[in-house]
């Protein structure tokens, strides 16, 4: 018969598992929440794109395409803006974190405005390493069967071990946020004292990123925005919004790195280095049967909308949509 605890572990990781399944194209499924949260990122990886298809097809978004044509003068400094927003603004991010979690990852898919809509991981990059998983909560997520064990935020933080339980499950600690969010946080192979000063150093708001995108008006905000990080330096950044009824993926790297992004097959492609980043844009024709509209539709023209950050995070900004 398996413990309290132990479901508790499995429970999080199916959890973890519909949210992947829910939100981007299926992929084979691994045991363990920590490597079934790498596997998000994997998703997002190859499948963004398909991803936002589905999730700003859903929203009605396919409003008259209206592409850029023009190239107005390039600008590599940020345009400084109390208009602009940032897709990545997170309702829990990573403030401290152990010295050996040095891979983080934020995904965020504003327009669903469910819990499920972001997720903020950190790894050691290593196979079956030690992780941490934080999740957004509906409400409070029940703390049945967990020990109190000290405060966060002024609130009671609670806790739940699992050693050995399924899918590899070490602590659970479930607390609120200053602004009273309930949030989950899962680390496998984590200390109950890591796991606890991870939980109390949990921050929200915008985070910055390392392109500004100006002059465009997405039918109705970003799909999909996302960061990666490796001891805090750029891996891969990613916005996908629609633009009428033609998807673009705007995707930086740094330059000489190893790309990790792919896209959709049938996306039209054009890429550009500057500043340090390589720029990718991806277009993707969400209806086939506007052909018209499609052909007209030009990758490089948007780089001149693009204003590459490098790969400094004190450049980067958090006024990362500048409508036009």
């Amino acid at each position: 018969m398996e413990t309290d605890d132990a479901q508790a572990g499995f429970d999080l990781s199916r959890r973890l598992e519909a949210l992947a399944q829910g939100c981007l194209p299926p992929l084979d499924p691994a045991p363990g929440a920590v490597r079934r949260a790498r596997s998000i990122r994997r998703r997002r990886r190859t499948g963004g794109a398909l991803a936002a298809v589905a999730v700003v097809g859903l929203a009605g978004v396919l409003a008259q395409t209206v592409l850029p044509t023009t190239h107005p003068a390039e600008r590599t400094t940020v345009v400084t803006t109390t208009g602009g927003t940032d897709p990545l603004d997170l309702h829990a991010a990573f403030g401290w974190l152990p010295a050996n979690l040095t891979n983080v990852s934020y995904t965020a898919q504003p327009l669903r405005g469910d819990a499920d809509a972001e997720t903020a991981i950190a790894t050691t990059g290593k196979k079956n390493g030690p992780g941490a998983i934080l999740t957004v909560e509906q409400g409070n997520p029940g703390t049945a069967g967990m020990r109190e064990s000290g405060a966060v935020n002024g609130h009671p933080a609670w806790v739940r071990t699992a050693d050995g339980g399924p899918d590899g499950a070490g602590v659970t600690v479930v607390f609120q946020s200053r602004a009273g969010q309930w949030l989950s946080l899962l680390c496998p192979d984590v200390t109950q004292a890591d796991a606890l000063a991870i939980a109390r150093g949990v921050v929200s708001g915008p985070v910055a990123l390392p392109v500004q995108l100006t002059g465009l008006t997405p039918s109705e905000g970003p799909g999909q925005a996302s960061l990666d990080t490796v001891g805090g330096r750029l891996t891969d950044s990613r916005l996908v919004f629609a633009i009428g009824s033609v998807l673009v993926t705007v995707d930086a790297e740094p330059v000489g790195a190893a790309s990790v992004y792919s896209p959709a097959p049938g996306s039209k492609t054009a890429t550009e280095t500057r500043n340090g980043l390589r720029i990718t844009v991806a277009l993707f024709n969400m209806t086939p049967n506007r052909q018209a509209v499609w052909a007209k539709a030009d990758p490089a023209s948007y780089f001149a909308h693009i204003i590459p950050l490098g790969t400094d995070q004190d450049g980067w900004t958090t006024t990362v949509i500048v409508r036009g």
